[in-house]
């Protein structure tokens, strides 16, 4: 299986599981539920469950929506909309596809974080609804945690593509 076949089984895999978690904690669910948290992550802000639940899938849905589209989109783009370094070389007719995988390789890990973060942060949200806590458990330590995978997948995007002879294939 290639790495963008991986890439893109994780975010349906991350999809599927948000509906499957909101599928599941739906009917156990108070009719009002808390939808926005203070800084200290104590529930500041009510809407009712039906709301919440559309916001979380609706969020989920455009995340995968928004990164596939530009996945599979962007080898639909004229050359002249593409910004890369060397683009030359990277959009050679021998090469175009390997550069659109990788380009959509890299955005589906990025739509996996991000789903990941809405489904960790929705159900610290729900354990809160529950009564499991007062409070959502580790909301900064979620988001330090995609603020450094994002920056990390950044830094390796722009490294992949800044050496163009870095696949091998050009002296």
């Amino acid at each position: 299986m290639s790495q963008k076949a991986i890439a893109f089984t994780v975010c349906i895999i991350l999809c599927a599981a948000c509906v499957l978690h909101a599928l599941y904690y739906y009917p156990l669910l108070p009719d009002m539920v808390a939808a926005h948290f203070d800084a200290a992550g104590s529930p500041d802000g009510w809407v009712s469950k039906n709301s919440f639940m559309a916001g979380y899938l609706g969020a989920a849905g455009f995340i995968a929506l928004l990164f596939s589209g530009i996945s599979f989109g962007i080898a639909r783009l004229p050359d002249s909309r593409i910004n890369l370094p060397d683009k030359e070389y990277w959009l050679a007719p021998q090469r175009r596809q390997q550069t659109f995988d990788l380009i959509a390789q890299f955005m589906f890990w990025l739509a996996a974080a991000t789903l990941a973060l809405v489904l960790d942060i929705s159900n610290q949200s729900i354990q809160v609804q529950l009564g499991r806590s007062s409070e959502l458990d580790h909301p900064v330590s979620s988001i330090m945690l995609y603020l450094g995978f994002s920056l990390t997948w950044a830094v390796a995007l722009v490294l992949r593509f800044q050496n163009s002879k870095s696949d091998g294939s050009r002296k």
